[in-house]
């Protein structure tokens, strides 16, 4: 079953970049060798620019998205989990052999914001991210803009990455619960 479920990504995923390629040009590469589950939505817009290597899995109900002039290059044999978003309006880099486990999220981009006039519609506030090869993101983690990730790391469950983390490094966030009981 295995076998046959690859072989199915593995078509799914060309004919999906062929229609991207043929819609894009230049701006799309990606290594035919790739594996896209069922429900994965690939986006790219017409300043942007998306680089998929060789041997990725992307699994179901995922999000790859670069507009805004963004430039997303995900890596060889990188393995995105499912639910999970990686969305680039400025530029994220994968490096090789990294994975990730079920809803990750990667922006290299927030909302403009501030207390006077709040939110403001289609204004971002962005900055490079950078994860580097073999990395493990566990489940659950938030990789925000200007964060860079050395290679070998490993991001804990559930984690908020934010900062500059070099080779090797474990990134653990233990957050205190506090529980008030009705008297």
């Amino acid at each position: 079953m295995g076998i046959f479920r690859n072989i199915i990504a593995l078509i799914r995923g060309n004919v999906q970049c062929l229609c991207l390629k043929l819609c894009n040009g230049s701006r799309l590469c990606y290594h035919p060798f790739l594996r896209v589950m069922k429900d994965v939505d690939i986006r790219l817009d017409a300043q942007s620019k998306l680089t998929i290597g060789k041997g990725a899995l992307i699994d179901p109900r995922c999000v790859i998205s670069s507009s805004d002039g963004g430039n997303l290059n995900i890596g060889d044999w990188v393995g995105v989990n499912c639910n999970s978003m990686i969305m680039c309006h400025d530029s994220i880099t994968i490096g090789c052999n990294t994975i990730m486990g079920p809803g990750v999220l990667i922006y290299d981009h927030d909302h403009d914001f501030n207390s006077v006039e709040g939110v403001k519609r289609n204004q971002y506030k962005s900055s490079p991210v950078t994860i580097g090869r073999n990395c493990w993101i566990g489940a659950g983690s938030i990789i925000l803009r200007g964060s860079s990730l050395g290679n070998n790391c490993l991001v804990a469950a559930g984690s908020i990455v934010k900062g500059d983390y070099p080779d090797g490094s474990v990134i653990i966030q233990k957050r205190e619960e506090f529980i008030r009981h009705k008297i």
